[in-house]
């Protein structure tokens, strides 16, 4: 793995409320339009109005004010932070840690950070525009590093560390975040982690806009935009859940043509609606489509070879959600991107997903099962990446635990420095 560094965070003072889920938010790719309104109204210092501001230059303004009016402290001595989660996923509790910390910039040629999603340009121009505004990074990127973390996790038992801040937030996940800043566990935690691969689960726009402002205004190698804020998990842990995202379209697809024409390279049976627990283990080639004329269990037949349209990867040839995507939407319906023209809405239960296909005429739903992380990383680091909205990590990683601002962070000397 690159560099880990701790860094001189910005973070709000403890005693500001004891709501912190008024505070914090989801990352900002995942509220929707309508629910702006609703995390504006729970407290003045929403970070909503930072992540999604009404401008950027709004955003500047109002980390400045929280700063001036002391809502926001900044650590004199660099730290990083575990964040240690507990949820419920499908009737089981789960408890999931990471490290936030920040993290060397590196190029993906270096093969040291994995990519596994694409990613829209219109989206990295605007978090472009507002991390010039702001000078920093208000949400970290997700880290998945490569193998176990139980060395890690015992260097994090026998520290001492600071309780932050301890809240539910509003998918009931229990967050505690700890603050750490003794140097010798924060050298030996840079020891530990030296060396291993990062997946980006979330935060494909945030990592590669990082990159291009480095490019732009680091001066030196130690300049603090060469670093990013990021969230750093290992990938062999239980607490690390991966949801399916079913499809739902809206037009009308003319299922029984469909059916008609998949059924030379798919074995199509009648089904009943999949349960959640059902998808978790249905193979990533088979998907369900429910429509007018019923439900339909999909599996690509044994051998068969989709005719793409454009070039897939023959990794990702038979991953459910890129037959959806490319070989369904696109290439038989005439759809291209779809999803970026609103014709479909991604939804991650299967109760979800059947409560807004009763509203929609015409409306089609694919239920699609997730990919473990083992195939994600195994197919990521071909060099593939997949379409957007194929995976979705859960618990998300919130905005508002700390922000790493370039002004504050003097400390960087290199990669065997230790503030």
């Amino acid at each position: 793995m690159p560099e880990i560094a701790p860094f001189r965070a910005c973070h709000f003072k403890e005693d500001l409320t004891d709501r912190w889920d008024n505070v914090f938010t989801p990352p900002y790719d995942i509220i929707k339009h309508t629910e702006k309104e609703k995390y504006l109204e729970l407290s003045p210092y929403n970070v909503i109005r930072l992540i999604l501001p009404s401008s950027h230059h709004q955003a500047h303004r109002t980390l400045s004010r929280w700063i001036e009016q002391s809502a926001l402290v900044v650590e004199e001595n660099p730290v990083l932070f575990q964040i240690v989660e507990t949820f419920e996923f499908m009737g089981t509790i789960y408890t999931r840690w990471g490290l936030l910390c920040t993290m060397r910039l590196e190029d993906f040629s270096s093969g040291m950070v994995v990519p596994h999603e694409q990613t829209i340009p219109a989206h990295k121009r605007d978090r472009l525009e507002l991390m010039k505004a702001v000078k920093g990074n208000l949400s970290p990127v997700f880290g998945i590093f490569e193998g176990d973390g139980y060395s890690v996790q015992d260097l994090l038992r026998r520290t001492t560390r600071r309780l932050l801040y301890r809240y539910h937030d509003f998918y009931s996940t229990i967050r505690t975040v700890f603050l750490i800043d003794d140097e010798n566990t924060i050298a030996s935690l840079q020891e530990s982690l030296r060396d291993r691969r990062m997946l980006i689960a979330d935060g494909h726009h945030r990592y590669e806009t990082a990159l291009a402002y480095r490019d732009a205004y680091a001066t030196s190698p130690h300049s603090p935009e060469n670093y990013v804020l990021v969230y750093l998990s290992p990938g062999t842990q239980l607490g690390l859940r991966i949801f399916p995202t079913h499809r739902l379209v809206e037009f009308n697809i003319m299922g029984e043509k469909l059916l008609q024409r998949l059924g030379d390279v798919f074995d199509i049976t009648p089904s009943t609606v999949p349960s959640d627990d059902e998808l978790l283990k249905t193979p990533p080639d088979v998907f369900y489509i429910s429509m007018k004329s019923g439900i339909w269990r999909v599996a690509l037949k044994k051998g068969a070879r989709l005719d793409y349209s454009r070039e897939v990867h023959s990794a990702l040839e038979r991953v459910n959600a890129v037959i959806v995507e490319h070989y369904i939407l696109e290439d038989i319906l005439g759809y291209s991107n779809a999803g970026q023209k609103g014709l479909v809405h991604y939804y991650h239960t299967v109760s979800e997903t059947l409560e807004h296909l009763k509203v929609v005429e015409n409306g089609t739903a694919f239920f699609l099962s997730p990919l473990s992380v083992d195939d994600v990383f195994s197919i990521a680091s071909q060099g593939v990446r997949f379409p957007p909205k194929t995976t979705y990590f859960h618990p998300k990683v919130p905005s508002g635990i700390a922000f790493h601002l370039f002004q504050h962070q003097s400390h960087y000397r290199g990669a065997d420095a230790v503030a």
